[in-house]
């Protein structure tokens, strides 16, 4: 009987001893279950390496063109630091001082037509056409024209003059003599020019020519003035340099 109740008290040790050693598995269990819910473990896709096959074609394709665009980029560059052509640099600046002369003509010849504007509108207001209001208005009118034509003239006379010098025009050759001959005869085309100017001034002032046809012969007449003192001025210099002082 001794021994059946040591064998009991035996078994009974080990029963408890396996209940104590399950209740603390449990209780683990359940701590780590919540320290799992708590922070839980974050995972990422795992992306794959391996590339995505291209065929030969689309190869072809995009090199093509990236050749294309930098062989588009080479050609901006290139164009971009190239130097302005000299000859379209001095057509352009001809062009410019082409339309400067002709707006200097038509500056003047405009005055000019301004100036028989008003001696006509005097000559109304004289005889009792005009009553002085109106003469005065008109008056005032033309004159205020003139006075921006006059502006103008004189700013564009002035950038033509500077031109003409830069232009660096060579002295008429010869002897003389000969320099004498030259000035003689642009002296008669001068006069002539004189001439018809007087007749058409007359066209317009007795209505024979219209304002308009006027100034466009005006400005002919301008050109071919101006065109005459320039060699005029430059036969002087020739003259002067050969020791002639007329």
């Amino acid at each position: 009987m001794k021994r059946n109740n040591k064998r009991y008290g035996t078994e009974s040790a080990y029963n408890g001893k396996l209940m104590k050693s399950a209740a603390v598995g449990t209780l683990l269990a359940l701590f780590l279950t919540g320290c799992s819910q708590e922070n839980p473990v974050k995972t990422q896709p795992i992306t794959s390496m391996e590339s995505v096959p291209v065929s030969q074609a689309e190869a072809s394709q995009e090199s093509a063109a990236l050749s294309e665009s930098l062989q588009a980029g080479a050609m901006t560059q290139e164009t971009a630091s190239l130097p302005a052509d000299p000859a379209l640099t001095a057509a352009s600046v001809s062009s410019d001082q082409d339309d400067d002369a002709e707006a200097y003509y038509r500056a003047k010849a405009e005055q000019d037509a301004i100036h028989i504007d008003i001696a006509k509108l005097e000559a109304d207001f004289r005889v009792g056409k005009l009553s002085k209001d109106d003469f005065l208005a008109q008056k005032s009118q033309l004159v205020s024209q003139e006075d921006a034509l006059d502006r103008e003239e004189d700013r564009l006379e002035d950038s033509l003059d500077l031109a003409y010098c830069q232009s660096n025009p060579s002295l008429p050759s010869g002897n003389l003599e000969k320099l004498r001959s030259m000035a003689s005869e642009l002296e008669q085309k001068e006069h002539q020019l004189e001439a018809q100017e007087d007749a058409l001034e007359q066209s317009y002032w007795t209505g024979e020519i219209t304002r308009d046809d006027f100034i466009a012969q005006q400005i002919e007449i301008i050109r071919n003035e101006e065109n005459l003192d320039r060699e005029e001025e430059l036969l002087e210099e020739a003259m002067e340099a050969m020791g002639f002082d007329d």
